[in-house]
């Protein structure tokens, strides 16, 4: 008998060729099942929701636009400063979009955040995506074509915006959000984005 241990891609042959037909390999499942500590069945055990999260979404495109899937995560269920950590569930839904099933929620990433320092702060966001795994800049300058560009390549833009006055003059402690498409050809609130 050989007991060399065999790769675990091997074990996808065994997933990919199971007959639920054949007892032989219902039963050598039970087995494997049998010998897996409780925990293992556990709907936040980390395998079940990588197993459950979606793929990469596809970007949906007509002539006059681009929209994302993007998941949504309120701020207002976060475990510790919802009143104060839009910037960090702004982020979460674009890692999660890019990085699907690396966490669970935005608290996931707000308690990384806060590992760090604190949710308003542009420099935590970025080491915190970074160390998820996504490379992003903070910038303060971006326009309607440089979401395009970013929304072109499937990728939702975080933005911080003055929700409050008028377009000429905004106010107010501010408000992140995340664009995840736009309409060249409709007159909407924002100019087509939203």
């Amino acid at each position: 008998m050989n007991n060399t241990r065999f790769p675990d891609s091997k074990l996808l042959d065994f997933v990919k060729y199971y007959d639920s037909n054949n007892p032989n390999h219902r039963n050598a499942f039970l087995k494997i099942a049998s010998s897996l500590p409780d925990d293992f069945y556990n709907n936040d055990a980390e395998w079940v929701k990588i197993y459950r999260s979606h793929p990469a979404k596809k970007i949906g495109r007509s002539s006059a636009g681009v929209s994302l899937d993007v998941t949504y995560f309120s701020q207002g269920d976060n475990y510790r400063d919802a009143h104060r950590t839009c910037f960090s569930s702004s982020c979460a839904m674009l890692l999660n979009y890019l990085r699907p099933g690396v966490i669970r929620g935005d608290d996931d990433y707000v308690r990384e955040v806060f590992n760090r320092g604190d949710t308003t702060d542009s420099w935590v966001q970025i080491q915190t995506l970074r160390h998820f795994g996504v490379t992003a800049d903070f910038v303060q300058n971006a326009n309607n074509n440089t979401l395009k560009k970013y929304l072109n390549r499937g990728i939702p833009v975080p933005c911080g915006i003055l929700h409050k006055g008028s377009s000429n003059n905004p106010s107010g402690g501010g408000h992140w959000i995340v664009v995840i498409g736009y309409e060249d050809d409709k007159n909407a609130p924002g100019g087509g984005y939203w």
